[in-house]
């Protein structure tokens, strides 16, 4: 198994980079293409070999089978002053993972037989989750009683009417009692318990990215644990007690989880995830883009540090144009999104805030897209004043306007901080606010 991480623009010129590029064209086309479009990554010929290149838009960790085995790879962000784990600290992760899973020639599974013997983690987390189901209904039958005819003693509940009978009948001297049946239900409480921990072994890195579903299944399993751990000092599990559960008869309604827990143990004793070979695992992925992310967070940020001065923010408002003709008839419109919109009613004074998770800035189709943004007529809110907002990454905050239009434009850097308030952000528009001069 092969790992490749990517964490800038240097790494995808090393030779690391052709190797991935080489691994990845050994893959079914429908996985190359997941893989690229996930990731926003290419595969560029350089006149010898192909490399692979990044957009620098997403991050995230992904697998796919090659030639060789399983591929894994990570891919960090492309700007070095995205400080990841401060920004979902500030706003969650949750909401922006896209999650892709591709098992080429197994599309869908309508049952679990349609899967056949192969365990992509789709069926896994399907199987986990029927194991806890069956187990919820193995501990409703934990109070099952079976009865036990005892010589010397007591054990449990007596039937003393059956007992006296017996004895009145002269059929020996002994009790029958009742008692709880542990032994059966020992055996296949174990069996459920280890086939949905090793499920839950393998299924660690899938979830590494996704502590709030990773977090639920943890709990399952220790609720499992809690539940089924005490018959582990009294037996152990092995492949006899597999056997010796997953045949006729079936009680507590078992047959069927039981049959996929010994399939489960077959197939895991031959294979693992990471070598289920080309036709029955393609890929799977988790991706989270950057610049979806950013622009959540610039809005959340200057929402919060300017909170308390009575400004309205629309997020990611829409607004529609229409395209006349010369005798002023409709055919065809458009919208205009911005980012964000954050409107001062006492000075009349409108923000119009775009992120921009880029290196360069102030490029030219940013500030077209503004200009155009700015010069929109917004007659719902009917400002008397519009400013233009670029925001882009930084390492620390930096403010520079735009000249040469009509328009107030600035481009400002912000750094990425766990807290959402920013004091410059604070400053910055309480002093525009104040501004008394009026931009057309």
């Amino acid at each position: 198994m092969r790992v490749f991480h990517f964490s800038d623009s240097e790494s995808f010129k090393q030779d690391t980079s052709k190797e991935f590029s080489s691994l990845l064209r050994s893959s079914p086309d429908i996985v190359q293409e997941k893989v690229f479009t996930s990731y926003g990554l290419k595969a560029e010929f350089d006149g010898r070999s192909f490399r692979t290149t990044y957009d620098g838009m997403k991050i995230g960790i992904g697998s796919f089978a090659s030639n060789i085995g399983e591929i894994h790879f990570v891919i960090n962000p492309k700007i070095d002053t995205f400080k990841v784990q401060d920004i979902f600290t500030a706003i969650g992760v949750n909401r922006f993972i896209e999650r892709c899973v591709i098992f080429e020639n197994l599309p869908t599974f309508s049952t679990f037989e349609d899967a056949e013997s192969n365990f992509s983690p789709s069926v896994l987390l399907w199987l986990l989750d029927e194991i806890i189901r069956c187990s919820a209904t193995l501990l409703s039958s934990s109070n099952r009683r079976k009865e036990i005819y005892l010589i010397n003693g007591i054990s449990g509940r007596p039937n003393l009417q059956k007992s006296l009978r017996n004895i009145a009948l002269g059929k020996g001297p002994g009790f029958y009692c009742e008692v709880l049946d542990e032994q059966s239900l020992r055996d296949y409480a174990i069996v459920l318990l280890e086939t949905a921990r090793s499920i839950g072994e393998l299924l660690e890195d899938w979830y590494s990215l996704i502590p709030s579903e990773r977090k639920e299944y943890s709990s399952k399993l220790r609720f499992l644990s809690s539940k089924f751990g005490i018959y582990e000092s009294s037996s152990v599990f092995s492949h006899v007690l597999l056997l010796k559960t997953c045949r006729p008869p079936f009680p507590f309604g078992l047959k069927d989880i039981l049959y996929k827990c010994l399939r489960y143990w077959q197939w895991r004793g031959a294979f693992s995830i990471s070598e289920m070979g080309l036709e029955s695992f393609g890929y799977w992925g988790v991706s989270i883009h950057l610049d979806r992310v950013f622009q959540e967070y610039v809005g959340l940020t200057w929402s919060s540090s300017i909170n308390e001065m009575g400004v309205n923010w629309f997020p990611s408002p829409k607004f529609k144009y229409k395209i006349v003709s010369d005798y002023s008839e409709t055919i065809g419109e458009g919208d205009q999104v911005p980012d964000h919109l954050f409107f001062h009613e006492s000075s009349r004074t409108l923000f119009i805030v775009d992120a921009k998770y880029k290196i360069g800035v102030g490029q030219s189709p940013d500030v077209h897209q503004m200009v155009a943004y700015c010069d929109y007529k917004y007659t719902d809110l009917e400002p008397d004043k519009v400013v233009g907002i670029l925001v882009y990454p930084g390492k620390e905050w930096e403010e520079k306007r735009i000249v040469g239009f009509h328009k107030s434009i600035y481009f400002i850097k912000i750094p990425i901080q766990k807290a959402l308030y920013n004091p410059s952000i604070h400053e910055f528009t309480r002093r525009l606010i104040n501004e008394q001069v009026v931009i057309a």
